[in-house]
């Protein structure tokens, strides 16, 4: 295993993590408690250090797996968790307010065994808590001595922005993988500049990247592999399974690629490794003990750079139409999101064209940034993934035929 030093500090922390979302296994199509334990025993012994938790994994499940495992090995491991999705009812919601957050990190010391929390995360961004009140209770939790480091996770630039002008965040947990760089124009840069590390997650791109999808699979409807890796769906499963393909040829094991080349990035402080069993955990682990070399860099670069080329023909266009073109369009529709929405990600199965009646949005895809509003008839091209920041929250959203 290799190691990095954590931000501002000289303990060592090993450039692949354990992730354990699959533990929870409701969102993973099912995890065994004994495999899970498994994993994180093998994780220790090969000197995979970092662990990254949630409450929100199997609603706490995760982390009493991990406790169990690290109670007696508290010195050997540095724990990552989060706050701020609260499950009740059979709803998630976000909460990131002091008292809500003065709660779970109790619950969490509890369920991990562990009387310090290393890294304590918000675990996504709560957009009715003003971001300086969470990090002052962070700033107290971390002053009463239940944590140590205070870290943020699927934080826009500007929150993260605002975050770090209140409290040292330590780090940024994001999506990155060879098939998802969004974070290279404006994260990472800003991350080196601060010395804020970040931390990867779905960098085997939900297991595709593995290599062993030979044909589009079928998840459950809250199958994370759904929600948030959209390289399975439709024509996208296609062209990625074509750049998988390419990948294959550089003749090393994809799911160590994979890793191996996010954890090289500069800036990157920790991959995470999300492992089902012991010998996933053996395979993934392994990704730290070679490094790619400038050859097979480049030939890297040559075939993400050939991806992108394909994917930069997917562009939003976006035109005005008066109240007479729109007539002609024979539009049937129907209003959406007229909640408050922060941000979200999204993927186009089909194309689709939309009227923007109220609202102010970016999108941002991995070739461009584009923003609209009231009066915009947007066209989304089918297989266009991308991230929606919506900065006027309240807005009516028409779906057109396209």
């Amino acid at each position: 295993m290799q190691y990095t030093n954590f931000p501002g500090t000289n303990e060592q922390v090993s450039v692949i993590g354990l992730g354990t979302w699959v533990f929870g296994g409701e969102n993973w199509g099912g995890a065994k408690d004994a495999e899970s334990l498994a994993a994180v025993e093998k994780a220790i012994e090969l000197g995979m250090n970092f662990i990254d938790t949630a409450p929100f994994y199997g609603d706490g499940l995760a982390e009493k797996l991990v406790g169990q495992v690290i109670s007696k090995k508290r010195d050997k491991v540095f724990i990552a968790t989060k706050c701020g999705l609260i499950r009740s009812a059979g709803r998630v919601s976000h909460d990131l307010t002091p008292a809500s957050i003065a709660r779970e990190v109790d619950l969490s010391r509890s369920r991990l065994q562990a009387d310090v929390i290393d890294l304590y995360q918000c675990h996504w961004p709560d957009p009715k808590t003003p971001v300086e009140k969470t990090m002052d209770a962070l700033l107290k939790l971390k002053s009463e001595g239940k944590v140590r480091h205070i870290g943020v996770s699927n934080f826009d630039l500007e929150l993260l922005k605002r975050a770090a002008a209140v409290a040292p965040v330590a780090t940024l947990q994001i999506q990155y993988s060879l098939l998802e760089r969004t974070i290279e124009k404006e994260f990472l840069p800003f991350c080196v500049e601060k010395g804020i590390g970040v931390i990867t997650y779905g960098s085997m791109a939900g297991g595709v990247l593995s290599g062993k999808y030979k044909t589009a699979p079928q998840f459950g409807k809250w199958d994370a592999r759904k929600m948030f890796y959209r390289f399975f769906e439709g024509g996208k499963f296609q062209e990625t399974a074509k750049r998988v393909e390419r990948l294959r040829s550089l003749g090393r094991p994809l799911n160590q690629l994979a890793l191996n080349w996010v954890r090289r990035q500069k800036g990157v402080l920790t991959t995470l490794a999300g492992c089902r069993n012991a010998g996933q955990t053996a395979s993934n682990a392994a990704a730290a003990e070679w490094d790619l070399s400038a050859e097979e860099l480049g030939k890297v670069k040559n075939i993400l750079d050939k991806g992108d080329q394909i994917m930069a023909e997917q562009k939003i266009r976006i035109e005005k139409v008066d109240n007479n073109a729109l007539k002609a369009l024979g539009v049937f529709g129907w209003p959406i999101w007229e909640k408050e929405v922060s941000a979200f990600d999204w993927h186009y199965d089909e194309k689709e064209v939309c009227l923007f009646l109220e609202g102010e949005v970016t999108v941002k895809t991995p070739f461009e940034t584009v923003s609209f509003g009231k009066g915009d008839l947007v066209t989304f091209p089918a297989g266009l993934s991308c991230t929606w920041h919506v900065t006027h929250p309240v807005r009516k959203h028409y779906k057109f035929g396209a």
